[in-house]
């Protein structure tokens, strides 16, 4: 980042986007309007795949359909669509084998780094986390930094450049117009991966 202050640009004509680190954000990218859809979204799509996992009877049963991307109509999670089922079937099946230690777990970074463990060809970081935030859930052990895959990783890359390794976000890295009770981690880290194409950094 250069020495002179950057400033986030929005333009509202596209659906994605987000921010970080220490970042001013000009009239034209309003917070509130950004969190007010992404409210928005969630009222009307609410995540199918985290609430299945949600109502499992019991943590085995949990875990497996968590792994497995799947919600009540068996539709697989558009993340993990492009897997397919043997893939996912393979990874549910591997993570059997970890069922005590992600019990055991007692944070969300525990879990993620047990969920790794399970590794199997196709899976890759955004389905270790996807998988580790279900179940998370279900344990009451949500993320509490933003983790940087995917989407939202190219959410970041958009606004400040190259990372350099920066594998995720303190909430507090967040402009301070972000850092409020009512918005998660999880929260952020769908916000700047949905709406990644929102923000670009320029120089004024």
């Amino acid at each position: 980042m250069s020495s002179r202050t950057k400033h986030l640009q929005i333009s509202f004509d596209r659906l994605p986007i987000p921010c970080i680190l220490t970042a001013n954000l000009t009239k034209w990218a309003p917070p509130n309007r950004i969190i007010q859809r992404y409210r928005r979204l969630r009222q009307q799509h609410p995540d199918t795949h985290i609430q299945f996992t949600l109502a499992q009877p019991t943590f085995h049963e949990a875990m497996t359909v968590a792994a497995k991307a799947i919600d009540h109509r068996n539709k697989i999670h558009p993340h993990q669509c492009r897997l397919g089922r043997i893939a996912l079937e393979a990874f549910g099946n591997r993570l059997q084998k970890y069922e005590s230690q992600l019990l055991q777990a007692q944070s969300f970074d525990e879990i993620l780094t047990v969920v790794r463990q399970a590794k199997v060809p196709k899976i890759c970081k955004t389905t270790f986390y996807d998988t580790a935030h279900r179940i998370g859930l279900y344990r009451q052990i949500p993320p509490d930094r933003i983790y940087l895959h995917a989407g939202t990783e190219i959410g970041v890359k958009n606004l400040f450049g190259p990372l350099h390794g920066k594998k995720f976000l303190l909430l507090s890295e967040m402009p301070p117009e972000f850092q409020r009770p009512d918005l998660s981690a999880s929260d952020l880290e769908d916000i700047l991966c949905i709406y990644k194409g929102e923000f670009r950094v320029y120089e004024p």
